[in-house]
């Protein structure tokens, strides 16, 4: 069944993905590295964190254990929104508890201890202060964080772009959900594009490290091929004598550059010079 070419259909494919998007890659990464100093603060247990990836995903904003934080900055508000699976809390209580990573595997099935909870909402807190610094170091843009603001209401749902940070701790591991309002994000980025200084800077600055280089002195080096020579020969050598070379007029000359290969070359005649062609 084809489907009717519609102007929402050329829309959609037409819009760059979040996965694209230097800056929301480097803001992911970022997150990522915030994340792994926040756990480390738990035990001395070496964590890894890493980015699985970057979606765009409807999410509901009333599960219980969702952490919302609403930011505010120059250019727009930002709502983002946080939570962890609960492997990721059997983790923390296993690593926060002194635990070796040998013991068997938990039970997915039963509710989260007190203890356990507790974790859970102290890591996504420290891990929500650390945010808005992130989105200032890749923005270059001031954000300021409210924590569970009652006076901005989320709707039910809330299209996103996000990222699952992967955290691997032992033999455990656990996912941590990052995700950002994608329409207030979205423009945020666009407001920021139109505020570059100098869309020519880069190509100014080619051309500077260009005729830069042009003026450099490099010095080449131009050899004949190897001669055999005996190595009871080489004892007999004394000053002044004259060592017969193979080598004609018509033999290659190799011509090299900081010991790398350039080019082969001929000897020739410049007026009263002696000179190279090059082949």
């Amino acid at each position: 069944m084809r489907t009717p070419l519609t102007a929402s259909l050329l829309r959609a494919h037409t819009e760059t993905p979040a996965s694209s998007i230097p800056a929301f890659n480097k803001l992911f990464e970022l997150a990522s590295e915030k994340l792994s100093n926040t756990l480390a603060r738990l035990n001395e247990v070496p964590v890894r964190v890493t980015v699985e990836g970057i979606v765009e995903a409807t999410i509901s904003t009333k599960q219980p254990q969702l952490l919302s934080m609403h930011q505010q900055s120059a250019l727009g508000p930002l709502e983002t929104l946080i939570s962890c699976d609960r492997p990721l809390c059997f983790m923390l209580c296993e690593i926060g508890l002194g635990g070796t990573g040998t013991e068997p595997g938990f039970d997915s099935e039963r509710p989260l201890s007190k203890i356990e909870t507790q974790l859970r909402q102290q890591m996504l807190h420290e891990f929500a202060e650390l945010i808005p610094q992130a989105l200032t170091d890749v923005f270059d843009l001031k954000f300021d964080a409210i924590q569970n603001a009652t006076p901005f209401e989320l709707p039910n749902e809330l299209s996103c772009i996000g990222g699952k940070l992967l955290v691997n701790a032992f033999s455990y591991s656990g996912e941590v959900q990052l995700y950002f309002d994608r329409k207030q994000l979205t423009s945020i980025a666009d407001k920021l594009k139109l505020s570059v200084p100098n869309p020519n800077y880069a190509k100014e600055h080619t051309n500077a490290m260009r005729e830069g280089l042009n003026d450099m002195d490099l010095f080449l080096e131009v050899s004949l091929p190897a001669e055999p020579i005996a190595f009871g020969e080489i004892g007999e050598l004394c000053p002044g004598q004259l060592i017969r070379l193979s080598a004609t007029t018509a033999t290659p000359l190799t011509v090299s550059c900081d010991g790398k290969q350039l080019f082969s070359a001929l000897l020739a005649k410049s007026k009263s010079r002696i000179a190279i062609r090059v082949e």
